[in-house]
């Protein structure tokens, strides 16, 4: 393909009027939650340790993330639009009373945030029916690279925003949150109906199944790789929010230093979205591994630059264009061959495993902080990171040299050369 027809296609998915506003309702969601996070992290690190903030994100988060297969099944079964659109405008709400309880209860905060980590399993979900449904198979790429820079906005402008709990307080702050999400509900509202946008759901049982996507990741080998690979993100992922808390804590003792390391961060995701928009299918498998080595690499030499404010932040620019060449591609990789109807359980699974070695490794932190130096858990965090995704590499290898003895059904191709 030319650089011209990239371009042109390009062009063609930001021209979509209902393309632009779903990837503005995914912007106003993850923005808002982002905003909470960082808001959390800065208002609860002013007055109790970082093994306390571990442990409330962790209470707050685990539903959440056992509600996703279920989630993936919901979405799709029923019309993405008010999937997506009730539970925006539950999180709204939710928000709402984490700020009301921040003073009086942190157990309180986590029941809301448990509430509210459920109702956000579902608009990533929906949108991403939404957009597959709307767009030609082939600008799919381009989509999935577009919207991984949501993540890298979010990291920015989240951090700025969350950072002004201790500034402005807690009330302010997720009050922007909760209007974020009150105004993403709205415009996913007013979207065309599923309908008009083309939405199969002719494949998909009328009754609610759980099953299909597991059938479908022991058939795929390329979806299985994304699946495996992403639990390397999450020994980082988990403890990532606390430990950079505690770090730009320390550089500046207030949240401007947390909103440094975390914009810095996120500029580097922004660059590495948007070089993940220009790699060829066919190198995406080596760069997904390769993003994933460098990530992990970076997050070990994060531990000795700790209180170097200027080289922590090239090491943390650094992880976040790794970062952001994976959450561009990743997608892609993982619903490549997957059937339509199956592609919420797919993707729910995927957010299962991701979420599952997240949450291990927050609840790892959480103890770990009580007896280690905060430098010492991102060396083994790091480390196993490297490991996970090392093994996976080896075993991969392996994978193909026995699988080479008789070539694959020419429909099979792209997956098993992607795997």
């Amino acid at each position: 393909m030319t650089e011209s027809d990239n371009r042109s296609r390009r062009i063609r998915i930001w021209d979509s009027g209902p393309f632009r506003r779903l990837w503005f309702v995914g912007l106003a969601g993850s923005l808002g939650l982002w905003t909470v996070q960082i808001g959390l992290t800065v208002a609860v690190l002013a007055e109790h340790s970082g093994s306390t903030l571990a442990w409330l994100l962790l209470a707050g988060t685990v539903p959440g993330l056992l509600a996703g297969p279920v989630a993936g099944a919901v979405v799709d079964h029923v019309e993405p639009r008010l999937a997506a659109g009730v539970a925006l405008a539950v999180q709204a709400v939710l928000i709402m009373g984490m700020a009301v309880s921040l003073s009086q209860s942190l157990i309180a905060v986590a029941g809301c945030n448990a509430i509210c980590s459920i109702a956000a399993q579902f608009p990533p979900l929906a949108l991403q029916r939404l957009r597959y449904a709307l767009l030609d198979e082939r600008q799919w790429p381009l989509a999935n690279a577009a919207v991984s820079r949501i993540m890298a906005i979010t990291t920015i402008l989240g951090a700025v925003a969350g950072s002004g709990v201790s500034d402005l307080g807690a009330l302010p702050v997720f009050g922007f949150a909760c209007g974020l999400q009150v105004l993403g509900a709205f415009v996913v509202w007013r979207m065309p109906v599923i309908g008009r946008m083309g939405l199969d759901t002719a494949a998909a049982p009328r009754r609610l199944q759980l099953g299909g996507g597991i059938a479908v990741l022991r058939r795929n080998r390329a979806a299985r790789a994304v699946v495996a690979l992403c639990t390397s993100w999450g020994l980082i992922g988990g403890g990532l929010t606390v430990l950079l808390g505690i770090f730009g804590t320390d550089l500046s003792g207030d949240g401007r230093g947390v909103a440094l390391l975390f914009t810095v961060y996120g500029a580097g995701l922004l660059v590495g979205t948007v070089l993940a928009g220009q790699l060829a299918a066919t190198t995406m498998r080596t760069h997904h591994l390769t993003a994933y080595l460098v990530q992990g690499v970076a997050w070990t030499s994060v531990a000795p630059l700790a209180t170097l404010a200027v080289p922590l932040a090239i090491v943390l620019f650094i992880m976040g264009i790794a970062g952001g060449v994976i959450i561009g591609i990743e997608v892609t990789l993982l619903l490549r061959d997957v059937p339509r109807h199956l592609h919420g359980r797919v993707f729910s699974i995927y957010h299962l495993a991701d979420g599952m070695s997240e949450r291990t490794s927050l609840a790892l932190v959480g103890a770990a902080l009580a007896v280690l130096a905060p430098t010492t858990v991102v060396v083994i965090g790091g480390l196993a990171s490297i490991a996970v995704a090392m093994l996976w590499s080896l075993g991969s290898r392996g994978g193909r040299r026995s699988s080479g003895l008789s070539t694959p059904p020419a429909g099979r191709m792209a997956t098993d050369e992607s795997g």
